[in-house]
């Protein structure tokens, strides 16, 4: 699966709206990180992805995912 994904982000320019190969479409899509408070009362970060968007792409509302977490990079993929 990584090397799928390197393949892709080879032809991947971080100016470009779309990046686009063969057989893959990425769209990027600009989210917010938010603060949310735990139950102790702690300030901790929190993503949102919701919207239509997110079940266009393959994540239905009770699905599985994983999270690979690189230096400032998050990649999620559906299990």
């Amino acid at each position: 699966m990584l090397s799928r994904m390197f393949q892709v982000m080879e032809k991947f320019h971080m100016d470009e709206w779309l990046a686009e190969d063969t057989d893959y479409t990425a769209i990027t899509r600009r989210v917010k990180v938010y603060a949310a408070t735990t139950g102790s009362g702690k300030i901790v970060p929190q993503i949102m992805l919701l919207g239509n968007w997110v079940k266009k792409w393959g994540f239905e509302a009770g699905c599985s995912m994983r999270v690979e977490c690189f230096p400032n990079k998050l990649v999620i993929l559906k299990e």
